[in-house]
Parts: C-alpha cells; sequence; structure tokens
C-alpha cells in the first residue's frame, strides 16, 4: 500500500493554508522551498503551523501555481505590483515570469461600461462617438489618414461615476475597409448591442457597442485498499466541507469518484480529516453540483478560469460544460442596452420619444404596446412631453436598468439621448 503524502499547515500573514510538503517544496532552489525543507528556521505558530510573515491574500494565488503550474487570476484582478513583491520573496522563477507576463496584459481598469457608436455611411464615411480615450485608441493615427477627432465640454457626458470625456472622431475609409475596422473594434474587447441600416441612398449604417459593462486516463486502477465512512469531513486546501459519500461518488469515473472508491489511499490531515490540495473556497461549487446537478455562481463572480482549471482537475465532464456555458452567458458578458432619443419640432409643438431595444426588452417593459417592431416611438405635445418622458424613463428602471450615458445638445445643453443598462440574470 502506498504512503499518502505528507500535509502541512501554512500560516501566512493569518491565513491558514492547507497543503502538502510536496507541492511546497517541489522547487527546491526557491526561498519557499528551502525555508520548509529546514523546519527548524522556519517559526511555527500556536497549532503548530508554518508562519510565513507575507501578505496571506496573495498567496492564495502563489499555492494555486504550485499546484497547478498556471497562474490564474480573476478577471478584475489589478493587484499586479504587490504580486510581484511577492513572488520575487518566494523566488520561484517560473511563478515570477508568469507575474511579469500577466502584469504586461493586463487589462485596463474600468468603472463601468463604455459605450462606443459607429455610424457609417458613403457620404459621411465613419464616424465614432464615445469616450475620448477609447475614440484615441481605436484611431490612434486618424490624422494620418485624413481625418480629425473633436472633444470639449459640449462632448462630455454623464455616467454613475461623474463627468467622462468624451469625443467625436470622423475617419475617411472606404466600404470595403469597414469590415476591418469594425474586427478591430472587437479585438478590442467590445460587443456590437444594437445596429441599424438606413435607405436613405448613402448605404448607412450604424453600431452601437458595449464594452464592460477526463481523469480516468489518469488514474491506475487499484483493489479496494480503503474504507470509508457515510458522512465524510474532506479539507479541500484548508477548508473543511462535511458531505455524504454519496456525493463524491456520485460521478464514479471522475477523480473524486476513483479516490472514494476504496482503490487508493487518501491522505489525511492532523485532525482526521481526508484531504485533497486544491482551492477550497472553489470546492464549494464543485461541490454543491455534485448534490444538485446544477452551477450556481453569484451574480458577480469572476474566477471563471479557475473554477475551469478544478473542474477539470475533479474531471467531472458535465461540470466542465456548465463552467463553458456559464461563463458565456454570465452578466460579466452579457449587458442589456436600450438607447432613447427625444426629438423636438421647431416649435416645440411636439416631442418624439424613440426606444430602441431587442424586441424582447420592449415587450417586457411595454406591455400594453405594439412591440412587434423596434424601435418603439411615442409622441407627446407640448404639454404632455416632460410629464410623459418622466414617466417612461422611470418604468424602465423599474425594470433593473440604470442610466449610464446622457448625452446633451451642444447648443441649449438639453439631454436629448439616454442609455440605460441592464446586467442579465443567471
Amino acid at each position: 500500500m502506498a504512503e499518502p503524502p505528507k500535509v502541512v499547515g501554512l500560516n501566512v500573514g493569518g491565513h491558514i493554508y492547507t497543503t502538502t510538503l510536496y507541492t511546497v517544496t517541489q522547487y527546491s532552489d526557491s526561498k519557499l522551498g528551502k525555508l520548509i525543507s529546514s523546519e527548524n528556521q522556519v517559526p511555527r505558530d500556536q497549532k503548530g503551523n508554518y508562519f510565513i510573515d507575507r501578505d496571506g491574500v496573495l498567496f492564495k494565488h502563489v499555492l494555486n501555481f504550485l499546484r497547478t503550474k498556471k497562474l490564474i487570476l480573476p478577471d478584475d484582478f489589478q493587484n499586479f505590483e504587490q504580486l510581484e513583491i511577492e513572488a520575487t520573496y518566494y523566488g520561484i522563477k517560473p511563478f515570477e515570469e508568469e507575474v511579469q507576463n500577466a502584469k504586461k496584459n493586463r487589462k485596463p481598469i474600468s468603472s463601468g461600461p463604455e459605450i462606443l457608436r459607429l455610424f457609417y455611411s458613403s457620404k459621411t464615411q465613419l464616424v465614432l462617438a464615445g469616450g475620448l480615450a477609447v475614440i484615441q485608441r481605436l484611431v490612434p493615427n486618424v490624422r494620418m489618414l485624413g481625418g480629425n477627432i473633436l472633444s470639449g465640454s459640449a462632448y462630455n457626458f454623464s455616467t454613475n461615476n461623474g463627468i467622462v470625456e468624451g469625443g467625436q472622431a470622423k475617419v475617411p475609409i472606404k466600404l470595403e475597409q469597414l469590415d476591418a475596422f469594425l474586427q478591430h473594434v472587437l479585438k478590442e474587447g467590445f460587443e456590437v448591442k444594437m445596429s441599424n441600416f438606413f435607405l436613405d441612398g448613402h448605404a448607412s449604417q450604424a453600431w452601437v457597442f458595449v464594452r464592460g459593462f477526463s481523469f480516468t486516463a489518469r488514474l491506475r486502477r487499484m483493489d479496494k485498499v480503503q474504507e470509508f465512512p457515510s458522512i465524510i469531513d474532506i479539507n479541500v486546501g484548508g477548508h473543511v466541507y462535511t458531505t455524504s459519500l454519496a456525493s463524491l461518488t456520485r460521478f464514479p469515473d471522475s477523480m473524486l469518484g476513483v479516490m472514494f472508491s476504496g482503490r487508493r489511499p487518501v491522505a489525511k490531515d492532523s485532525r482526521g480529516n481526508f484531504f485533497i490540495d486544491r482551492d477550497g473556497p472553489m470546492f464549494r461549487y464543485v461541490l454543491n453540483f455534485l448534490r444538485s446537478s446544477k452551477l450556481n455562481l453569484p451574480d458577480n463572480f469572476q474566477e471563471f478560469d479557475q473554477l475551469a482549471e478544478e473542474a477539470d482537475f475533479y474531471q467531472i465532464p458535465r461540470l466542465i460544460e456548465a463552467v463553458k456555458n456559464t461563463k458565456s452567458s454570465s452578466p460579466v458578458g452579457r449587458i442589456q442596452v436600450i438607447r432613447i432619443t427625444l426629438d423636438r419640432d421647431r416649435h416645440g409643438l411636439e416631442t418624439l420619444l424613440t426606444v430602441f431595444a431587442e424586441k424582447h426588452i420592449l415587450q417586457e417593459i411595454f406591455k400594453g404596446y405594439d412591440c412587434i417592431c423596434s424601435p418603439l416611438v411615442f409622441s407627446f405635445d407640448k404639454e404632455q412631453a416632460d410629464s410623459s418622458t418622466t414617466a417612461i424613463l422611470q418604468e424602465i428602471t423599474n425594470y433593473g436598468f440604470e442610466v449610464m450615458t446622457s448625452l446633451s445638445h451642444p447648443e441649449d445643453k438639453s439631454i436629448n439621448e439616454w442609455f440605460f443598462l441592464r446586467k442579465c440574470k443567471l
């Protein structure tokens, strides 16, 4: 019977981690490997855990790298400077390189969804409107192409996070170059949320873009060498869960199914809990899937890549597929948009309020109106305009939409365009 690996406890800045001795000493030339290998040089806390006086939160990423040989960070991770300091301290060269590469490719900090409007016609060519920084990034050489960028207070717009410096660019490109430019926008992380085609004799088109907002082959079959109780306490990376043997073995060919089949010895910690050297918090979602066959995640869940890595480790095909499908339809990547425009005639006698949105959104909000076609147009006389507009805007917010951008007329400063956004529920 093979000996199970030795389990060790680490206290890193007050955060307790449980792992195997092999995991933390596999890079023998690293500072971490040398520290743990020479036990006498590392102090211990009152519970006998090795104590390391470093950032306990960031050590999670160090330990997960040692377990998987991959650096997997949350989508909104930005603390690269401190992680780089920690990587240098532990002296794990492959980890240092991964952190440096991730830092170079870091995603820009976003205070919320960004909206970019594009309009193209054979007469005016391509016009971009949105945040000035976004426009300058998309068309850095616009003047060399014979175009221009306009900016100033008239182009600024308000969001939930304050005033954003806006701009408008005109780019003289040909129709055959348009597809390539649209692909360029998509590669910058934007998604098409609306598109329109106008039969005005100039092949006019408009877009709204938003930016946001198997284990069986690995294991050798063995004769039964261990018996398990019907109720099991399992320590996953320092987090203890209590579950049933039936849940853990629900998928017999998965890693957990093989591990708790009795065909291989399973390590235990100092308290007698069965031990798995993986990400503890992530195991909660794995275990709940085993219990219910459903993957339920928080609305703001960001760590899909880490969860996918855990699902692959446990080799549960249905969970692997559920993580993939949920990520593609998660609220992080799915944002619904409503655009409203307000047009008044020269004498102020009639106001047209136009609502642009997907048909199913219009049907959800405006149940009493004919929503067969988009957009939906309302006409108000002078006395009704203000109160009716306010009522419609309020009704939209009642369905979970938030005003993300409002645009003013450059001359009279009155707001005549709004963008509402809503994150979809899982």
